[in-house]
């Protein structure tokens, strides 16, 4: 039985290309038979909306003259939409077209968020060592269970619980896992339903890789030192332990892989890549924790 309630779906687009037409043909095709609506948030400036508006005229657009944050677009796309449950899609997604079917279904349960799981939706080469240095958490598996952090790429929340614990941290990334720690704080621990599935395509190559792991890493320890009140201390310690961090996430990812039971093959193969991304992950947080 679907839980009651309208969904609403919030999908943030920027640099897309034609992913984010993917995304929405796949919603627009969806096999859902409740009530569901869907709001898109643009901040390309590429013409983007021109084309998904003339697309897909049935859904709302929000077009912002600037870039926006991630979660700065869920905020504006929130503020748009009146649904019991939200779900965040990001425009580099296919959902599958049962996923709003799913999530109406898992939240049947208390559960405040409830996050899908992401499969690899671009398996070329070298961009398996994207997925498995910042997706891997969230891949396919066999059971739903708790999760300290949800993905952005696929996450449903029930509204009263966005209006208690929310908005989501703006001018900056991580946010996803910002409002994560207030659930966690606050005694809602998270959830993952691998029936909730949703695939990433347009995967950065292993020298985008490169470069936009330091980046995304300080920007990751700018929301936690601030969220999380770290001291002085603590910082130093964190930047004291970089050299173990490549090696600690390269078992983690590991261990997510063969728990999968999928993606093994690659993972082996693309171990050494995905270690030099974990590596400059590593850099970029450490340099970070000292001059914070």
């Amino acid at each position: 039985m679907p839980a009651e309630g309208k969904i609403s779906v919030v999908v943030s687009a920027y640099d897309t290309g034609a992913s984010v037409q993917r995304c929405l043909e796949s919603l627009r095709d969806s096999t859902y038979g409740g009530d569901f609506d869907v709001t898109v948030v643009d901040g390309t400036g590429d013409g983007a909306s021109e084309a998904i508006a003339a697309r897909f005229p049935e859904m709302r657009l929000h077009v912002s003259p600037r870039r926006l944050f991630p979660g700065e677009a869920r905020n504006a796309g929130l503020a748009a939409c009146d649904g019991e449950i939200v779900l965040f899609v990001d425009a580099h997604c296919v959902p599958s077209r049962d996923l709003l079917e799913h999530v109406s279904r898992a939240h049947q349960a208390p559960t405040a968020a409830i996050g899908g799981v992401v499969e690899n939706g671009d398996p070329r080469g070298l961009r398996w060592a994207y997925y498995f240095c910042n997706l891997a958490k969230w891949m396919p598996r066999r059971k739903p269970e708790e999760i300290g952090d949800l993905p952005s790429e696929c996450l449903s929340i029930k509204r009263w619980a966005m209006d208690e614990y929310g908005p989501f941290v703006e001018g900056t990334y991580s946010s996803a896992t910002a409002f994560s720690w207030k659930l966690n704080d606050e005694g809602h621990r998270p959830w993952v339903d691998p029936s909730m599935r949703v695939a990433r395509v347009d995967m950065p190559t292993f020298r985008d890789l490169l470069s936009f792991q330091p980046g995304h890493a300080r920007w990751y320890v700018r929301v936690k030192v601030s969220e999380r009140r770290m001291t002085r201390a603590a910082r130093l310690a964190r930047a004291g332990a970089a050299p173990l961090v490549p090696f600690v996430m390269l078992g983690r990812t590991a261990i997510a892989v063969f728990r999968s039971g999928r993606y093994r093959a690659r993972f082996v193969g693309t171990a050494p890549f995905v270690f030099a991304g974990f590596c400059a992950w590593a850099y970029g947080e450490a340099r970070e924790y000292l001059v914070t």
